[in-house]
């Protein structure tokens, strides 16, 4: 285990349980105590092993005598070795095709009843310690001693035979071993030591004390409390031991769970019936049994609760029966002593029925009980039921009560640290790196007091987290950042509805920017904020939980109560206050935190789910892309977006980490390339993600368009830029790099780039670049059946209709993108694809937006009304009702039905 009495203790596990006994040690691989723990070895010594062995003796017996019993046809066995040698030496003398066909039979049959797969199933589960083999190997190596007999000198014989014993013995008891030492470890957060080598030292002292008072006193109740979580089960298990290594004769275990009978009313059956049980294990008392259930039954009759049950026995017969059931345990030589465990989760009514019997119980001779229980609350019930104001009533149903140790806080960070630091190594998440293994270590140490200790008040709440723990960083080792996924794994065992919360405002929580698609951008995101706030503070945990839920947030999610600390959206401390914090949502991309778009679904999934790109991918992609030139660049990252052109989720969370990391992986000429690259892919308008591609591809181009500039290579940058625009496949991300490139960025990356003295672009610059890569897509020399309206951007075409009015030498027509509307609308259909593609946008977004935005940019009202008339878009409903919003109700009349489903206007 860990360390164990406090922090300061630097004791190894061997200093505090050393083995006591000089006996000779089987030494087998198994895992240790603690699951979390590395693989150890682990002390079986030589008594031990064979009491093992003596535990199995029962179908050790039944396989000899199962041998016995088949040897004993001798005659049959000696006839069948002679036939068999006949058949080898003479072949002659022996009907061969009758032999063939005799001994495919008999493997028909032996296939039949045996097969090899269940060869195969018995060896594996005898090698696991599943069946250990205690009546088949003992049965097989005496039929087979017996047949060596017939062919071997008797001291050779002997010799065989010896050997043969000791091979199978040691085969069985190998097994055995196999299954108390190498089977999986349990993963329940609830469960309790077993061993007293386990035990921290005052722990195993008071359960010595406890077995020597018991022994010693022989009181008959005896009390052993503490806080829920404490280790209680854990300590009777302890003290069974402790009782089992008494210098004189060790007592009869009866162990006794009060959270097991099925109602209060055979609680006392139950409860008789296992002393009875285990009494017979250990000598034959006759009649005990009989007398012990009539005695069940019959002191119910002085129960209230079970009133009725008991009317038939007379009352003298109950004082009759009692005292023959003490006759009975009094000629029992051993103590007898009832451990019993959960009455602190029992019913109350359960509970004062047990009392009960256990105070009426107090009179048998060498019967004792010890009781496990949370005192604070069984003695709340024991007040509220006699009206008793102090511990008097306690006194009189316990005569004797021990409490268990408190665990100091260092003892519980020590403990909640060693098993967190044990999950993650054992599962390979330091592997690779040792500064992060060092560097969790700490961070675990620094957030204990203030953010883990809240939820990990005693040793059960450890375990449930280090459980809660485990079962997630198994599935995404490295994905993500292991101090975060532990306080999500904390939130998710301690306060599942915050993390729930968190799940719905996670566009608020890991924002990098205002929401886009709004009139105020600012006054939103400033609501969305608050909206999250008043949800957690409506959050039904309580209000210590919820203080300690505030506390988690304020880790995972820093600045954001700042946020609302400032004045109004749009103040210059609410605008510091924000920037700061998309600034730090940015960077969580660069160590994978929880606050970062790009990782923050990896923490809600039990396993790396087919929508997140993984880490070690994302790595492989760098390393490659680093011993790149230009052309292996272009390959490497087409080979890698073709593979996952079928998955639009997992594309976007590639680009999002891709674009977050780039710069600081890779050097400047590199990234310049794969950003070059990455404008290329974007799908168009029908893809699922096709905003948010677009919006990272852009970051990207525009992050390394900003470090080439800051670092004097301003043509560079300028190059760079141009490019992207004039390669970019969907014109949404054309438009992006220009708008960004003039200045025109989305808060806070405006303000960001304002304070590093990021240099604006010249509109000349990027302007001609558009306006060539519309020129080129929408042209007089481009036929109109090879356009595809499903890579426009109704903003770009905007935008390009107003730098085709100014006044520029690069500008060739100011007509070009009339004459290209002209030309594509020419028929019904490409009238329903312009309604759908442009007039749908202009309608829905233009009355939000800023700017000089205006579908007259593209082509006069007129113009369009022509073409309507002309080329009626009756195929598409909805086309139809764009238009007639743009336009007005009586752009496109009422279509008149006539012939065989025909229309006309």
């Amino acid at each position: 285990m860990a360390s164990i009495e406090n922090a300061k203790s630097s004791q190894t596990f061997e200093e505090h349980c050393p083995y006591s006994g000089a006996s000779p040690r089987l030494i087998l691989k198994a895992k240790t105590p603690d699951p979390d723990s590395q693989e150890a070895r682990v002390s079986i010594t030589g008594r031990q092993f064979f009491r093992l062995l003596w535990g199995e003796r029962t179908p050790i017996l039944g396989g000899l005598a199962l041998a016995a019993v088949l040897c004993s046809f001798s005659p049959q066995v000696w006839r069948a070795r002679v036939l068999a040698f006949r058949w080898i030496s003479e072949p002659s003398h022996v009907n061969f095709g009758a032999s063939v066909a005799f001994l495919a039979v008999i493997l028909a049959v032996a296939t039949l009843v045996w097969p090899g797969p269940g060869i195969a199933r018995w060896t594996k589960s005898w090698f696991r310690g599943v069946s250990p083999g205690s009546f088949a190997l003992p049965a097989v190596g005496a039929i087979l001693v017996f047949a060596l007999g017939f062919l071997l000198p008797f001291w050779i014989w002997l010799a065989v035979a010896i050997l043969t014993g000791l091979m199978v013995l040691v085969a069985i008891g190998f097994s055995i071993c196999r299954s108390s030492s190498d089977g999986p470890t349990s993963d329940a957060a609830d469960e309790p030591m077993r061993h007293l080598a386990e035990a921290w030292p005052q722990r195993r002292e008071l359960a010595r004390r406890i077995a020597d008072c018991v022994m010693e006193d022989g009181k008959p109740t005896y009390a052993v409390y503490g806080e829920f979580g404490s280790g209680k089960s854990s300590m009777l298990n302890f003290i069974e031991e402790s009782l089992k290594q008494s210098p004189g004769t060790a007592p009869i275990i009866v162990r006794f769970n009060g959270w097991l009978p099925g109602s209060q009313e055979n609680l006392a059956e139950q409860l008789l019936g296992d002393i009875a049980a285990e009494c017979r294990k250990k000598y034959f008392v006759p009649q005990l049994s009989r007398i012990s259930s009539k005695v069940a039954k019959a002191v119910t009759k002085g129960i209230p609760h079970l009133d009725g049950i008991g009317d038939w026995f007379p009352k003298e017969t109950q004082r009759d029966l009692i005292e023959g059931l003490r006759k009975m345990l009094d000629r029992v030589p051993l103590r007898v002593v009832v451990l019993v465990d959960e009455i602190d989760r029992m019913r109350k009514n359960e509970l004062f029925v047990l009392l009960k019997l256990i105070r009426g119980f107090a009179s048998l001779p060498h019967l004792s009980f010890i009781c496990a229980l949370e005192r604070h609350h069984v003695e709340g019930l024991i007040r509220e039921e006699f009206g008793a104001a102090d511990h008097t009533f306690f006194h009189k149903f316990f005569a004797e009560s021990f409490q268990l140790p408190r665990l100091f806080d260092s003892f519980l960070e020590s403990e909640a640290h060693d098993r967190l630091v044990a999950v993650f190594d054992r599962h390979g998440w330091f592997v690779s790196d040792s500064a992060v293994k060092t560097t969790f270590s700490d961070s675990i140490r620094q957030l204990w007091g203030a953010i883990l200790s809240p939820f990990c008040s005693n040793v059960r709440l450890v375990n449930r987290l280090v459980s809660a723990v485990r079962a997630e960083a198994g599935a995404i080792i490295g994905e993500v950042d292991p101090i975060d996924l532990t306080l999500v794994a904390a939130l998710r065992c301690f306060a599942p509805a915050a993390l729930d919360l968190c799940w719905r405002f996670r566009d608020t929580l890991c924002a990098q920017d205002s929401p886009s698609g709004v009139s105020e951008p600012n006054d939103t995101y400033a609501l969305n904020v608050a909206s999250y706030l008043s949800a957690e503070a409506q959050l039904d945990t309580g209000e210590p939980m919820l203080a300690h839920v505030r506390t988690v947030r304020k880790f995972l999610f820093s600045g954001l109560d700042k946020i609302t600390d400032s004045q109004e959206p749009d103040s210059k401390a609410w605008i510091n206050a924000v920037l700061r914090y998309f600034e730090a949502n940015k960077q969580g991309t660069q160590t994978r935190r929880l606050r970062s778009a790009a990782y923050f679904a990896a923490y809600f999934q039990s396993a790396l789910p087919i929508a997140i790109y993984s880490e070690r991918n994302l790595t492989r992609i760098f390393d490659e892309l680093g011993r790149s030139d230009d052309s292996q660049i272009d390959l490497t990252l087409r080979r890698e977006l073709e593979t996952l052109e079928l998955n639009d989720e997992r594309r976007l969370n590639f680009l999002e980490k891709f674009s977050g990391r780039a710069a600081q992986a890779l050097d400047p000429g590199r990234c310049a390339q794969a950003a070059r690259a990455l404008v290329a892919f974007p799908g168009g308008l029908d893809a699922q993600f096709h905003e948010k591609e677009c919006e990272c591809v852009a970051r990207l181009v525009l992050n390394i368009s900003d470090e080439l500039a800051l670092s004097g290579r301003v043509e560079e940058s300028h190059r760079l830029l141009q490019t992207c625009i004039e390669n970019a496949v969907p014109d949404e991300l054309a438009h992006r790099i220009l708008t960004s490139a003039r200045g025109k960025r989305p808060f806070p990356d405006a303000v960001i780039a304002m304070q590093r003295g990021v240099p604006i672009t010249p509109d000349e610059v990027i302007e001609r670049a558009f306006a060539k890569r519309m020129e080129v897509k929408y042209g007089p020399g481009v036929a109109v059946g090879q356009v595809d309206l499903n890579l426009s951007y109704w903003l770009a075409f905007n935008d390009w209709g107003i730098m085709l009015k100014k006044d520029v030498l690069w500008n060739t027509s100011r007509d070009l993108q009339h004459e290209f509307w002209k030309r594509y609308i020419s028929s019904a259909e490409r009238m329903a694809d312009f309604a759908r593609f442009v007039v749908a946008q202009f309608t829905l977004n233009a009355m939000r937006m800023t700017g000089p935005i205006s579908i007259e940019n593209l082509l006069k009202k007129e113009e369009i009304l022509e073409l309507a008339r002309r080329f009626p878009p009756y195929v598409d409903e909805v086309a139809v009702a764009y238009i007639r919003e743009l336009l007005g109700g009586d752009a496109i009349p009422e279509p008149v039905g006539f012939g065989a489903g025909k229309w006309t206007s």
